[in-house]
């Protein structure tokens, strides 16, 4: 995503966020705006969404380029996992392995769900080739060594999560958001003046509306498949 940004000099989806007790939370685009904090970028361009429209599904990970043995393995190291809980705590997700073994993972005694999120993605994230799918169903992966499928989480979840200063992995929340804007491909040049934050806002907006002018703004209410992202 570095090298990308870099060579592209633009940015072509702009990350989108929430407003939220006078902050703004991230919740699509955390590769880009880690990409641009390591580029130096004060300033990002982003699209501002209401969590009240929103609709929230969930990822799942596909593993591939390792071995059921492997993937288990290293989710042994993490601490503050339950792989055999009885105590009714809720599960975090279940991990179906090539060979028919099925586990459903719980956070371990006194530990919060969200917190072991990320040590539980990281886990296997350097022992694998992770590929987000919808499709928890190991059969639909030929070629997956396991399928990690994570429990369905609400809005209000992973805002209260946020508000507990609790943040979530990348490639697990999936906002379906009315209205998203794609392909707005604008020159990341202007973000490396330091002009003033007015200047840079009346900047896009003067972008903006030269494309409506122009009449290259369209709205496509149907669902669309995106071939090159």
């Amino acid at each position: 995503m570095v090298g990308r940004l870099r060579s592209d000099d633009r940015i072509g989806n702009p990350p989108v966020v929430f407003e939220l007790d006078d902050r703004f939370m991230l919740v699509d685009g955390a590769n880009r705006i880690a990409a641009m904090r390591e580029l130096g970028y004060r300033y990002a361009i982003v699209q501002v969404a209401s969590p009240a429209i929103v609709r929230l599904t969930t990822w799942h990970h596909a593993l591939t380029a390792t071995t059921p043995e492997r993937v288990l393995a290293a989710l042994r190291q993490v601490a503050d996992l339950d792989f055999d809980d009885r105590s009714g705590r809720p599960a975090i997700c279940t991990i179906r392995l090539a060979g028919g073994r099925a586990l459903t993972v719980h956070p371990g005694p006194g530990a919060d769900r969200f917190e072991v999120l990320t040590p539980l993605v990281a886990g296997y994230l350097l022992d694998a080739v992770v590929r987000r799918t919808v499709e928890p169903d190991l059969a639909a992966h030929p070629d997956a060594a396991a399928v990690v499928a994570f429990v369905e989480l609400t809005v209000d979840e992973v805002l209260g999560a946020v508000r507990n200063a609790t943040l979530l992995p990348a490639g697990i929340t999936r906002f379906i958001i009315p209205g998203r804007v794609l392909s707005l491909n604008a020159p990341l040049a202007p973000l490396r003046t330091g002009q003033p934050v007015a200047a840079l806002d009346s900047w896009l907006a003067e972008l903006v509306s030269g494309r409506r002018t122009e009449g290259r703004i369209r709205h496509y209410p149907e669902a669309v498949f995106v071939l090159d992202d």
